[in-house]
């Protein structure tokens, strides 16, 4: 078994489907006075355990080798599948899985990988916060990565959930760049502008004053 990412259940598409399914049949269930009917019950998991699936085959005759029997009435010739209809059918099955895998990709991005011992950012599961930090400790199938959290705990987190902490630059160890060329301009501080004003290319912004006690410094 391939253990799914923690907190991403459109991961585990199937298990997700099938829990649908039983709470759909269980709501189905109840009688007018809101109780579980067990013969609507009954009669519900049999016509699931009986309903063909990707390949043609019913989780009935997966597991059993034949069909349940049912309330409702069912022609002889719909049990027989040969092996030349059951081949079409899995063509059939794979291609819509691609087509499906296709739908689902049309509107993402990839996102860059991570590598060992980066320093990542963690996204909360509830608050959808990034105030965890931790390192990469190690990388998993799957885009899945396991971080070791700054409270010595580690665990399993997909990458949607990480963002990379990129280094501070420190003022006065950035290289110097290279002279602009015939299609760059450096702003030039105007001689007009007071020494006390920040300079923008575009307009002059001057700095609010603040007050001290009974005075106004700049």
């Amino acid at each position: 078994n391939d253990p799914t990412s923690p907190h991403l259940p459109r991961t585990n598409g199937r298990a997700e489907n099938s829990v649908k399914q039983a709470k759909k049949l269980l709501t189905n269930s109840l009688n007018n006075h809101g109780r579980l009917d067990h013969d609507k019950l009954t009669r519900g998991l049999i016509s699931i355990h009986n309903t063909n699936r990707d390949g043609g085959l019913s989780p009935s005759e997966v597991i059993y080798g034949k069909r349940l029997h049912e309330p409702l009435p069912r022609h002889p010739a719909a049990s027989n599948v040969d092996a030349a209809t059951s081949n079409q059918r899995q063509e059939i099955a794979q291609h819509n899985a691609q087509l499906r895998e296709q739908h689902y990709n049309k509107h993402t991005r990839i996102l860059p990988p991570l590598n060992i011992n980066s320093r990542v950012l963690i996204q909360d599961p509830r608050s959808k916060r990034w105030t965890t930090k931790g390192t990469v400790k190690s990388i998993l199938p799957n885009h899945d990565y396991m971080i070791d959290y700054d409270n010595g705990s580690v665990l399993r987190r997909n990458r949607v959930f990480l963002r990379p902490i990129l280094p501070r630059i420190i003022s006065g160890s950035v290289p110097q760049s290279a002279p602009p060329g015939p299609m760059q301009r450096s702003p030039t501080v105007p001689a007009s502008v007071p020494p006390d004003t920040a300079y923008h290319p575009t307009r002059i912004i001057r700095r609010n004053p603040r007050y001290y006690g009974d005075t106004w410094v700049n």
